[in-house]
C-alpha cells in the first residue's frame, strides 16, 4: 500500500501534490496507526478526484451558488501564525445550493485546502488554522440542515485532518443549543478540546489569545477593512 500511496502515484491520481507534513498529519489523526491512517489517505485520494485540488477547480463553475453566500472571509494570520478565517453561518441557506450538498462539500473543500495551504506556506507554522463560526443571525428554519452540518464535520476531521488548531463559535442564539447537542457526537474527541463556545462577549478573549485588535473587523471591535473572502485570497497565491 505504501508504494501506491507515493506522491508521485497521488499526484498522477488526483492531481494533489502531498508532501511529508500531509503524511504525518493523517498518521496523528489516527494517533499513529499506520494502516488507519493509509487507509484514511486513500480515501482522501478518491475524495480529491472528485472535489479538488484547489488548483483544478474553478469556484464560479464548480459551486456558484455557496460562492454567492460570501460565507468563509479570510481575517489574516494571528500571533502565533496561524491563518484566521471567519465563517458567517447565516450565510449558508441550504435551499438556495441549487448544487445541493455535492457543490456545498466543493465549497467547504476548496476554502480548507486554501487556509491549508495558507498555513502551510508561513515560516515556522505548525499548519493549522483557527475558525471563528459567526451565528449572528443563525435560524433553524432557515439555516438548519443535518446533512450539511455533518459534512462540514466529516471534512475537518477525515479530509482536512489535524488542520484545525482552534474552532470558535460565538453570538449563538439558544435555539442553536439544540443543533449544537445533536451534532457534537459527530465530533471526536480530539477536535471537541479544540472548540470553544464564547457566546456574544468575545472580543476581548479573540484580542488576548488570536489577534491584534488592529486586525478585528468593526463588527468585531476592532478597526480593520472588511474581510476578503477566501477565493479572493486564493487567487493571490494560486
Amino acid at each position: 500500500m505504501l508504494q501506491n500511496l507515493s506522491p508521485q502515484y497521488i499526484l498522477e491520481n488526483c492531481g494533489w501534490r502531498v508532501t511529508d507534513r500531509d503524511y504525518l498529519r493523517f498518521a496523528k489523526a489516527r494517533n499513529g496507526r499506520l494502516k488507519d491512517a493509509l487507509k484514511l489517505i486513500k480515501e482522501h485520494v478518491e475524495f480529491r478526484r472528485t472535489y479538488g485540488p484547489i488548483e483544478n477547480m474553478r469556484p464560479h463553475e464548480d459551486f456558484p451558488h455557496a460562492l454567492a453566500s460570501n460565507a468563509w472571509k479570510f481575517a489574516g494570520v494571528t500571533r502565533c501564525g496561524h491563518p484566521f478565517a471567519v465563517f458567517k453561518a447565516k450565510n449558508i441557506v441550504p435551499k438556495d445550493i441549487q448544487g445541493g450538498l455535492t457543490e456545498y462539500i466543493k465549497y467547504l473543500a476548496y476554502n480548507l485546502d486554501s487556509l491549508g495551504k495558507t498555513a502551510d506556506s508561513i515560516p515556522g507554522s505548525d499548519g493549522k488554522l483557527v475558525v471563528l463560526i459567526d451565528l449572528e443571525g443563525w435560524s433553524v428554519s432557515r439555516n438548519a440542515d443535518m446533512s450539511f452540518a455533518r459534512q462540514f464535520i466529516r471534512l475537518a476531521q477525515d479530509e482536512f485532518p489535524e488542520r484545525l488548531h482552534a474552532g470558535i463559535l460565538v453570538n449563538c442564539p439558544f435555539v442553536f443549543t439544540a443543533f449544537w447537542r445533536v451534532m457534537k457526537p459527530c465530533l471526536d474527541s480530539q477536535t471537541k478540546e479544540k472548540i470553544d463556545i464564547l457566546g456574544a462577549d468575545f472580543h476581548d478573549t479573540l484580542v488576548s489569545r488570536f489577534l491584534d485588535k488592529e486586525q478585528l473587523e468593526a463588527e468585531y471591535g476592532g478597526t480593520h477593512r472588511p474581510y476578503p473572502d477566501t477565493v479572493e485570497h486564493t487567487m493571490t497565491f494560486l
